[in-house]
């Protein structure tokens, strides 16, 4: 599958999450680095801080908290969100659960982003806080 129509795949999705048009999805996703990921690796590990978010281009990664999964992202989800307000430790260990493609942004080009695109911020706070609230159920 090519890099086009790996986007071509999560544009509709990244859209309407972000509320972007076409051509700002161009140049959000002219400077993300498309990545490779197989089965088993892991993206972020509780308790280390990171500075890079991912967006699934293709496949999926479990959430695992307390030695079980509690969530599993797919295609078009975002990682990583809680890195962009700050340097935060994870909260919660990301293992690939299917090879994946992923596209990485650093922090400094997620910042310009957020000053450009506003409704991005707004977008991510929301994704954040409604995945820490399915944490906390699934805690119980």
């Amino acid at each position: 599958m090519t890099e086009l129509s790996l986007l071509e795949g999560i544009r509709q999705k990244i859209r309407n999450y972000f509320q972007i048009s076409d051509s700002e999805f161009e140049d959000i996703f002219d400077r993300a680095k498309e990545t490779h990921i197989k089965k088993g690796s892991i993206l972020y590990k509780e308790g280390k801080r990171y500075s890079e978010v991912y967006i699934i281009a293709k496949g999926s990664a479990d959430i695992i908290k307390f030695n079980r999964c509690i969530n599993t992202v797919i295609r078009g989800d975002v990682l990583g969100e809680m890195s962009l307000v700050g340097p935060k430790e994870s909260s919660a260990t990301v293992i690939a659960s299917t090879d994946m493609i992923v596209y990485k942004f650093n922090k400094d080009y997620f910042d310009i982003l957020l000053n450009r695109y506003p409704q991005i911020n707004k977008a991510i706070v929301m994704e954040s806080l409604s995945r820490k609230l399915q944490q906390r159920e699934a805690e119980k």
